[in-house]
């Protein structure tokens, strides 16, 4: 087997643990950089994470579509950390020159500008993971009011953002066939039958960490829940619209 077949190929067990490695690299370098410059990580570190993760998710399927040439920036898994990188730089400006209203405008210009390069076929599973994921939005919303885990917006957020993607794995397979590719959830979903199982992982993963990172309510902590917080609406984002595209 050789680095082409290992890390271009789909999802195994070295390139997923190569790629949780270099996650936790660029959580703590980036943590470096906000300590050294002063950044602070407030409200809006939340929302920038939200639309740094739905616009790299619209990227990603655009070069599934082959509508993107295929180099080292749009390249999965490089395309995650590009994105991010030019999401947390916005970020900085934003906090730097007290423009956040004005950057976060951009980003949503940005990515409806990407959405024209689809054609969406498949509005029912679109509307579908939305509604579900809204239902489960306010469920939370109503929950966090007596659960102190929820009342914090990083550990809320943290545990939607991967409910919406549990939803839009959910939706995709059991009801439009589609297959998961991620090895360790296919063993699952093979196994009880029904990528309704999904959300029982996301929520058997998710909030022990929470629970652990409450021990230390550091800079550190919100960094990493931001990262969580990327990567579940990301992966959300490029299952729900690639399921609206090649349906």
């Amino acid at each position: 087997m050789n680095l082409e077949e290992i890390f271009f190929n789909g999802y195994n067990p070295i390139n997923t643990t190569v790629y949780g490695i270099l996650i936790g690299v660029a959580v703590y370098l980036v943590y470096k950089l906000i300590n050294k410059y002063n950044i602070n990580i407030d409200k809006y570190s939340i929302i920038f994470a939200f639309l740094t993760a739905f616009l790299c998710g619209t990227i990603r399927v655009l070069g599934d579509l082959n509508k993107l040439p295929q180099n080292f920036f749009f390249m999965s898994p490089f395309i995650y950390f590009n994105i991010a990188l030019i999401g947390f730089i916005i970020y900085t400006l934003a906090q730097k020159y007290k423009q956040y209203n004005l950057s976060i405008i951009f980003m949503i210009v940005v990515f409806f500008f990407s959405l024209t390069f689809y054609e969406l076929k498949n509005l029912t599973g679109i509307i579908s993971i939305i509604f579900i994921s809204f239902v489960i939005f306010l469920i939370m919303l109503k929950l966090s009011r007596n659960f102190e885990l929820l009342k914090d917006k990083f550990n809320f957020y943290a545990i939607f953002a991967h409910l919406f993607d549990a939803t839009s794995t959910f939706i995709s397979i059991d009801f439009f066939n589609y297959t998961e590719q991620h090895f360790v959830p296919l063993f699952f979903i093979n196994l009880s039958g029904t990528a309704f199982v999904m959300y029982f992982l996301k929520l058997l993963v998710i909030i022990p960490i929470i629970i652990y990172l409450e021990k230390d309510k550091s800079l550190l902590r919100k960094l990493v829940l931001l990262a969580i917080i990327y990567l579940g609406f990301l992966t959300g984002i490029r299952d729900m619209l690639k399921l609206g595209s090649l349906a």
